[in-house]
């Protein structure tokens, strides 16, 4: 793209407030690659403040677009919704940069599986720097992530995914008995597969009950779990009523 080019395309994307795209899109390469070597230093869409990348199933982001979705990000991005379920090593910086270069997100959804330490470590990074959340769905999360969510005013909707072989993970969980936890929480849903001791863990650190809870594992009859929200979700003058209580089970 020439200078003059340039000049003309940027009357357009000054106006650009939302950018969606396919990362399957077998069409998309060229646009990406015309996009992400431009001929200045100045922000593609200045004005951006959401972003949403599609992925199917298994699908990973190549190197090429990994590069142009780094160009979107900036300091009025609020939205974010990446739904790649892979990436290689080298691109977990995509999540590594994310919570430095756009700090003000209160909306942030993730399809990447966090089955690796890194991946872990790169997603809960990214979710450390927000200090503004209102709405977060993800996978697992390490414990570091949990706690500031824990701490955020903020933060309305939880949506959680954990697999079975993190159990270990939050037993040991430590948060301040002095400190509000997850304190305007209004929706919680979590999803543990097939591990009930996972979901007994977690919830058994949850102090506050929301008004909206989802719950969802593929295991039967699970009576230690009743028994833990049995006890929780009891009326009492410090816990407001549930609205909605969602049990999948199978």
């Amino acid at each position: 793209m020439l200078p003059e080019d340039w000049s003309i395309f940027q009357r357009y994307t000054r106006r650009v407030r939302t950018f969606e795209f396919d990362i399957g899109d077998s069409r998309a390469p060229d646009v990406y690659r015309a996009l992400s070597f431009l001929p200045t230093s100045s922000p593609l869409f200045p004005h951006l403040q959401r972003v949403i990348v599609r992925g199917s199933d298994n699908s990973k982001i190549s190197d090429e677009v990994l590069h142009f979705v780094c160009l979107l990000f900036g300091q009025k991005l609020v939205h974010i919704d990446l739904g790649m379920e892979r990436a290689e090593p080298p691109q977990l910086s995509l999540f590594m940069n994310l919570g430095n270069t756009c700090p003000f997100i209160k909306t942030a959804s993730f399809g990447l599986i966090a089955d690796s330490p890194s991946a872990v470590d790169a997603l809960s990074g990214a979710v450390c720097c927000w200090d503004h959340l209102e709405e977060l769905n993800c996978n697992f999360l390490n414990e570091k992530a949990i706690c500031h969510l824990a701490g955020l005013n903020s933060l309305r909707s939880l949506t959680f995914r954990v697999p079975s072989s993190q159990m270990a993970t939050y037993q040991g969980f430590d948060y301040p008995d002095d400190k509000p936890m997850l304190s305007n929480l209004q929706v919680l849903d979590l999803r543990f597969g097939n591990s009930l001791p996972v979901c007994a863990t977690f919830i058994s650190i949850i102090r506050s009950v929301p008004q909206r809870i989802h719950l969802s594992f593929n295991i039967l009859n699970p009576p230690h779990l009743c028994k833990i929200f049995s006890v929780r979700l009891k009326p009492s003058a410090n816990v407001p009523l549930v609205e909605m209580f969602a049990l999948d089970i199978g």
